[in-house]
């Protein structure tokens, strides 16, 4: 009987090493896969990017009916809905450089963060006025930023 035990243990153990390297849900394997990609380059070549996996710099501009990512580099200034994904699919840290963001009504934050681009049917976000979003799955760093209201 202990014989057995010992071998079903063992096995458990193997079994939980291997679900914890190649889950997706462990945020070491979400970074492992991500691309880095300036934001400017996601949209010129969206189709391209559409649901991979991707690492991005932005900033994230928040307000009342508004919450959408852009890239002050970029000439044609493109933007995007942002969301988060489900708190489970989210890595370790997530939650809580978010809760320690800027809560004014108003606000900017300079994000470095991976997740998917998607294109939206019919629009995303406040009135459908975004064409795509943009799903966060990680954030790695989240920065509040002075701004003047409008």
């Amino acid at each position: 009987m202990h014989k057995h035990l010992g071998s079903l243990t063992l096995i458990l153990l193997l079994a939980t090493s291997l679900y914890l390297r190649v889950s997706p849900n462990n945020p070491q394997t979400k970074m492992e896969k991500s691309q880095a990609v300036s934001f400017c380059q996601l949209f010129k070549e969206s189709d391209s990017y559409l649901g991979k996996l991707v690492r991005i710099k932005v900033v994230w501009r928040l307000g009342h009916s508004f919450s959408y990512i852009y890239d002050p580099e970029c000439e044609q200034r493109p933007s995007a809905w942002i969301t988060f994904d489900r708190e489970e699919n989210l890595c370790e840290g997530t939650g809580n450089k978010l809760k320690g963001l800027n809560k004014e009504f108003y606000n900017e934050t300079e994000l470095v963060a991976v997740g998917r681009l998607q294109r939206c049917v019919g629009g995303c976000g406040h009135s459908s006025a975004e064409d795509y979003k943009f799903v966060v799955t990680c954030l790695e760093e989240a920065k509040s930023i002075n701004v003047n209201r409008p």
